[in-house]
């Protein structure tokens, strides 16, 4: 478990009939930043109905991501808007 989190920014795009995450998974302590696209709807379950400052275990990620804590900062929607902390509210 690291300290301070790892952030991670989400973006959801649909494509055809399958939906797929884009994530920015970055460590501002390092600088060090990794961007994957996951397609997997096991591994999304864990992003799902989470709010910005949410936080989600890495083993759902894979055995890369094992034993950290992930806390989502940040993304858009599937138009383009992006999340705001505090705005607790599904219309724009």
């Amino acid at each position: 478990v690291l300290s301070p989190f790892p952030s991670v920014s989400d973006d959801l795009k649909l494509s055809g009939p399958n939906l797929k995450m884009k994530l920015n998974i970055a460590y501002p302590a390092t600088g060090c930043q990794k961007k994957m696209e996951i397609d997997d709807e096991s591994k999304l379950r864990a992003f799902y109905d989470r709010r910005v400052s949410a936080e989600v275990e890495g083993d759902v990620l894979g055995d890369d991501f094992k034993g950290y804590i992930f806390k989502i900062m940040g993304g858009q929607d599937k138009q383009g808007f992006a999340m705001k902390e505090g705005v607790l509210t599904n219309q724009r």
